[in-house]
């Protein structure tokens, strides 16, 4: 295994990543390095910026795929204390006040009656979103999963469809996607109904390099018990 890529296990270790996610984007990244190399290419051209300071790259990865977040400054940290401060004394107010009238009715003889709140279920069906797949723009050239693809020409865009698998409708969709290393973006699909699909289009950034990888992820639904198809990833060479 190459010295960067040491270098970020290091890096995820000292971030506290889980060992098995830490080993999962390792395998990824060393699987990457090993086929730009067997093609004759550079770290450069996989990695871009990134390839001169594995502990930014490794951070950067991390935090992208919501592993850890970026830290806050000293005066940020602060003021969460001050805030979290007056909500912990807000809670003791409220608690005190309810112990002092529940004393105070104490010497009541009527009954209580306590009521059960049953928790909502939607009936019927399965919920679930899932990613169908991506396509480059103008060309329409269908991206492939588990082996990269190969284009002539460097595209303008990229198209990703996802949408509701289940059978219930999904009133609030989100789907994260991350190009290369330093692109990500967010989208939200609002009521799909059962079996139904959106496409987004995204311009692709000018910096690319000449090898990159696509990151599709929508964020499990209330209900939604298997997340299998909420993850999407392509790998893309231009020029090769």
């Amino acid at each position: 295994m190459s010295q960067f890529v040491e270098e970020c296990r290091r890096e995820w270790k000292r971030l506290r990543v889980p060992r098995a996610l830490a080993d999962e984007m390792a395998e990824d990244l060393a699987a990457d390095l090993r086929e730009a190399e067997a093609d004759g290419a550079s770290e450069e051209e996989v990695l871009g910026s990134g390839a001169s300071d594995p502990r930014a790259f490794a951070a950067a990865w991390a935090n992208e795929r919501g592993i850890v977040r970026p830290r806050r400054s000293g005066r940020f940290r602060t003021r969460g204390l001050v805030i979290m401060g007056a909500l912990v004394l807000c809670v003791f107010l409220v608690v005190a006040a309810g112990l002092i009238a529940s004393l105070a009715s104490s010497g009541s003889t009527a009954p209580r009656t306590a009521t059960a709140v049953a928790p909502a279920v939607v009936p019927g069906g399965i919920v679930g979103t899932s990613i169908f797949g991506a396509g480059v723009l103008p060309s329409n050239v269908a991206l492939a999963s588990g082996r990269r693809t190969v284009l002539a020409r460097r595209p303008q865009a990229i198209a990703i469809t996802f949408g509701n698998t289940g059978g219930q409708i999904v009133e609030l969709a989100h789907l994260t996607v991350q190009i290369g290393l330093n692109h990500t973006y967010q989208f939200t699909a609002r009521r799909l109904v059962p079996n139904s699909h959106k496409t987004v289009r995204i311009t692709l950034p000018a910096d690319l390099p000449s090898r990159f990888k696509v990151l599709a992820v929508t964020r499990p639904v209330p209900g939604e018990t298997n997340t299998h198809n909420n993850e999407r990833i392509w790998r893309v060479t231009i020029g090769r």
